[in-house]
């Protein structure tokens, strides 16, 4: 949501509840009307009964018990309470990765009162850090190996042929369509909903403003294919980890 807040010259709070937000919510809603008919469907086909499902439910719910209070729900949001309150008119103005870092310290001291604990605390900031890092790595080689494939797109003309096909169809939304088809296609092909996303974010804006649009009107549709390509991929990461977890073919799951 950064990076595509940035390539659409939008601020981050507006381009999230204001465009993506919406969306995501009509999107959602669809989705889990079609999720309840299509999974009793699928347990009907497995042969499962009432009985059976609660069984399974009730063996994982004592498998997320946990000793940590009910309030540690709302640590994971506050940066996005932040982004309120630290948005220069309310308090001094702070960025997303200031209020990560001010986040992980609140957090870390809360956890430090209850357990009274230093070298608790010190072992979970060590592995939030751990994981931190594993994550950024992932997402810089992404972003440099992002900037290439632009950069190659753009030297071989394949941007200005866009550009002269839809400026020909003389309608902005074959552009909209052609680069949603094209990253849903990637992203299933990768595995990956950011590779596909941040690969042809990069033209996103030079198209815009070859046409006259704006970018978040063709960053927005590309951001949400790419998370429903990495969903359907059999080669995703998410997929084939939940499929070994259950013990059922990635095909099958998809």
């Amino acid at each position: 949501v950064i990076l595509a807040a940035e390539k659409a010259n939008a601020d981050l709070i507006t381009f999230s509840f204001k465009t993506i937000m919406p969306m995501s919510i009509v999107a959602l809603f669809f989705v889990a009307i079609a999720h309840f008919f299509w999974q009793r469907y699928c347990d009907r086909r497995e042969g499962l009964t009432q009985g059976a499902a609660q069984a399974l439910e009730t063996a994982e719910a004592a498998a997320l018990k946990s000793d940590a209070p009910l309030y540690y729900f709302i640590l994971p949001f506050l940066p996005i309470i932040g982004l309120f309150i630290y948005n220069g008119e309310i308090l001094p103005e702070i960025k997303l990765g200031g209020l990560v870092v001010l986040t992980i310290l609140i957090t870390a001291l809360i956890e430090f009162l209850r357990s009274l604990d230093a070298r608790k605390t010190y072992d979970g900031l060590e592995v939030c850090y751990r994981g931190m890092a594993e994550g950024f790595s992932g997402v810089v080689v992404l972003l440099v190996a992002a900037g290439i494939f632009a950069h190659g797109l753009e030297t071989i003309g394949f941007v200005k042929a866009l550009i002269d096909l839809v400026q020909g169809a003389g309608a902005a939304n074959v552009v909209m369509l052609a680069l949603v088809v094209i990253t849903l296609v990637v992203a299933v092909a990768a595995g990956s909903g950011n590779a596909a996303f941040f690969a042809f974010v990069e033209l996103a804006p030079r198209l815009a403003e070859q046409m006259n649009l704006n970018p978040g009107y063709l960053i927005a549709p590309m951001m949400q294919v790419s998370n429903t390509g990495r969903v359907i991929s059999p080669v995703s990461g998410v997929m084939v980890a939940v499929s070994g977890a259950a013990k059922i073919s990635p095909l099958l799951l998809v």
